[in-house]
């Protein structure tokens, strides 16, 4: 039930399907590699759609 609420949420929030919102978003993924005592963050860079979809969401979760 949880997942159902949360994706009609962002469906309403981002004006933007599931489906798109998957396919936006599924090659933006970070990893973390640990190397002695240093952690590595690599990630790779959103576009200009994925960046508006992450924009949205913070407003949204933030009120403004």
């Amino acid at each position: 039930m949880a997942a159902l609420a949360v994706s009609h949420w962002l469906e309403r929030t981002t004006d933007t399907s599931i489906k798109k919102l998957v396919q936006a978003l599924r090659r933006h993924r970070s990893i973390a590699i640990q190397t002695g005592d240093h952690i590595l963050h690599a990630a790779t860079p959103l576009d200009d759609h994925a960046r508006a979809i992450v924009n949205a969401v913070k407003a949204a979760a933030t009120g403004h």
